[in-house]
């Protein structure tokens, strides 16, 4: 059946067809004997007969982790560049190579190498009319969405100009009346120029137009300028004395005369010094916040905000396969413990993860259990330890869950719209409350006030909501993160457990036993490709095997007839 399966995958590729299988989950290799190389021709001849079917066109995340590692991997450099699974990356990367033309390689022991020609997107961009609607629609997006955002913006200021224009025109028809039923007052005196309520409704919703470019490198100097007193107050503080300056001066005069460079400047190198105790006392150095888009998108942005982040499922798995593969493809559940969302404990006195917690992860990354000597659980996972030694990812003590912010508009935005969201139900339920005596009376009003009567129901929900959305938001934000810093606490503790637990510690020394370094897959141990014809490099095959056997014969002293 592996035989069947490498030819029925070979073959296809050759022909421009991809592969059609009933399962799911394809091999990221198959074991290859070298014999009966006919049965290789003829099932792959009769599996290219029988597939037709057109591949799907992989994710986009598989494209850019391709474009990423330069398009040379294997199935496994793909699953832990991207976090995808590792039976997800293989039927992506078969469809991908089958549209862009990729070369297959075959190592001898049946592992894939997929080398992608340069450019990729491009290619997809001429192959597959689904990539062009992609590429398009994503160029699109950006500008639609800013448009709904200052639509929604507009609609605001819309709503707050109608009801005071409303709350306007009801003061000055009272008005009139009064100064019709005061005519006849000898002691009346008109007023010329009549009683005019000046309101300040804020910024103009026309500033998205015109960005204040001074303000924003404003900022940046005064944040620069702040950052460059307090490293100097941290070099002050920090005291480097004249002997550590003359040691670093001679360290790199000795350098120097035996041809090697400089460490570090003597400058630098106090500079260095600084920053660090700068970090240290102060954190990070201060970034400027992206520029504002404006107070329009902003009013959308505080009331529905910007979405959580996304992916997380991905970068948990990347991070587990990274670990996996630094420890040679064998670890214990504590070692797992800090990239799983939720880790749980047994409830022993000892602390030992739930084995259940490693699960999804066997499942995504093709590991199966086995029970040392000792009785400890170690996972292993074989199909992570192949590399075509294009990329190494980041190895990071445990999985940092970001926490959902509530906008992503700059805080002086945030608190204007919501002043205006403010606002807007001010005039509503004023207005509402100076309309309740025609309604009582069951008085229609002519003309447009008619018009805003009729509406003022709908203005009133709608400003309502506006102040409603955010305040339910900001709660459940607070709930979900509250959360979110639990289970980062319980991977943070993992995390430590890994280094001062000794019971911890000798697991994972017990899972070395396990380990195997990460196997290259290079020009040298390469039986197929795609690239040449394959029925010249199964004869070679063929001719090959013959001289192992006829040596093997010679070396046990027989005759080849």
């Amino acid at each position: 059946p592996r035989l069947a399966m490498l030819a029925s995958l070979l073959l296809p590729m050759l022909s421009g067809a991809t592969l059609v299988t009933t399962s799911s989950r394809l091999p990221s290799r198959v074991v290859i004997p070298r014999r009966d190389v006919n049965f290789v021709r003829r099932e792959g001849l009769k599996s290219s007969a029988l597939v037709t079917a057109k591949p799907d066109l992989p994710p986009q995340k598989v494209i850019s982790t391709v474009e990423k590692l330069g398009g040379t991997m294997t199935v496994s450099d793909l699953a832990a560049a991207s976090g995808i699974p590792l039976y997800e990356s293989q039927k992506a990367l078969v469809n991908l190579a089958t549209l862009t033309g990729a070369t297959i390689d075959v190592s001898k022991e049946g592992d894939l190498v997929y080398k992608f020609p340069s450019g990729v997107r491009g290619v997809l961009l001429k192959n597959s009319a689904k990539q062009r609607l992609i590429e398009a629609w994503g160029k699109t997006m950006p500008v639609a969405l800013y448009v709904t955002r200052v639509v929604f913006g507009l609609m605001l200021f819309a709503s707050i100009a109608s009801l005071t224009m409303t709350i306007a025109a009801l003061h000055a028809s009272t008005q009139t009346q009064q100064d019709r039923e005061d005519d006849g007052n000898p002691y009346y005196r008109p007023s010329f120029g009549g009683n005019f309520i000046w309101i300040h409704l804020g910024p103009s919703p026309f500033d998205f137009l015109h960005y204040n470019y001074y303000s924003a490198s404003q900022y940046r100097r005064e944040q620069w300028e702040a950052d460059e007193q307090r490293r100097a107050r941290a070099t002050r503080t920090l005291g480097i004395s004249e002997a550590k300056r003359e040691r670093q001066r001679i360290a790199n005069e000795k350098r120097m005369r035996r041809g090697e460079p400089q460490i570090i400047s003597t400058k630098e190198y106090e500079q260095m010094l600084a920053d660090e105790e700068y970090e240290r006392q102060y954190g990070s150095l201060s970034e400027p916040p992206p520029p504002s888009q404006g107070l329009l998108p902003a009013i959308f942005s505080y009331v529905f905000g910007d979405g959580a982040p996304q992916n997380l499922d991905q970068e948990r798995l990347k991070l587990a396969a990274m670990t996996i593969r630094n420890s040679g493809g064998a670890v214990v559940a504590e070692q797992l413990a800090p990239y799983i969302y939720d880790p749980m404990e047994t409830g022993d006195e000892i602390p030992k993860i739930d084995e259940s917690c490693v699960l999804p992860l066997l499942q995504a990354l093709n590991g199966y259990p086995e029970v040392t000597e000792k009785g400890n659980i170690v996972y292993v996972f074989p199909d992570l330890q192949t590399t075509a030694g294009v990329w190494r990812g980041p190895d990071e003590e445990y999985f940092m869950e970001p926490r959902i912010k509530f906008s992503e508009a700059p805080t002086g935005d945030q608190w204007k719209a919501g002043a205006l969201c403010g606002l807007n139900l001010v005039l509503a339920l004023y207005l509402g409350a100076q309309l309740a005596k025609y309604n009582a009376m069951k008085v229609a009003l002519p003309g447009l006030l008619g018009t805003m009567q009729q509406l003022q129901p709908a203005f009133l929900t709608y400003a309502i909501a506006l102040n409603v959305i955010p305040i339910v938001r900001a709660t459940y934000i607070a709930l979900r993160n509250a959360r979110i810093e639990v289970r980062n606490a319980k991977r943070r503790r993992w995390a430590a457990l890994l280094e001062i637990n000794p019971d911890v510690r000798d697991r994972v020394k017990d899972a070395k036993g396990y380990s195997k370094d990460l196997r290259k897959i290079d020009d040298s141990n390469l039986i197929y490709t795609t690239s040449e014809d394959i029925d010249t490099q199964l004869d070679d095959v063929e001719l090959n095997d013959f001289d192992t056997r006829l040596a093997e014969i010679r070396r046990a002293g027989g005759k080849y007839y």
